[in-house]
């Protein structure tokens, strides 16, 4: 749907042109959903219809991350179909790029309590769990070196480097 009004923004994220920002937001009384707003022409493109969290532009555009439950990769050219970056039987949300875009952050249930792990990014090449105690809302540093996150409510730098 375009040019639908929507309420209860939240989750921004710019896309590195400044051209759009994508966030989260419902229509009336409805889900929250991942819209797209074009600034230059104030237009508002709904992206799911069923659910979604923390949409995530990727550092060179070309992607659009979000998510529920599991990380869908929405390319923005080309074909824009979404496919699964993640999807698994645990619940995989809030993806973080590194600065480069090399490197994805994210939560997951998996250790059977939310942790941060990260993945290489297009490519999912390995997988290393960066949280020590728990934690959820993985942020990128601006060296894409380290990343941060919470832990119990407290923002905390991960225990785990995002480079080799």
């Amino acid at each position: 749907m375009m040019g639908q009004p929507v309420e209860a923004m939240s989750g921004f994220s710019l896309s590195p042109d400044g051209s759009r920002v994508a966030f989260n937001a419902a229509a009336g009384a409805g889900q929250g959903d991942v819209w797209v707003l074009e600034l230059a022409r104030g237009l508002s493109t709904r992206i799911t219809f069923s659910n979604g969290l923390g949409p995530r532009c990727s550092p060179d555009g070309k992607y659009l991350l979000y998510g529920l439950r599991d990380i869908l990769a929405l390319p923005l050219t080309g074909e824009k179909k979404p496919e699964p970056y993640l999807q698994t039987k645990f619940s995989e949300r809030r993806a973080a790029f590194s600065p480069d875009g090399r490197w994805l952050a994210y939560d997951s249930d998996e250790s059977g309590r939310m942790e941060i792990y990260v993945h290489g990014f297009p490519e999912r090449r390995g997988k290393w769990l960066i949280s020590a105690e728990g934690g959820i809302v993985p942020n990128g540093a601006p060296t894409g070196k380290r990343c941060t996150g919470c832990v119990r409510g407290v923002r905390r730098r991960c225990s785990g480097s995002l480079v080799n």
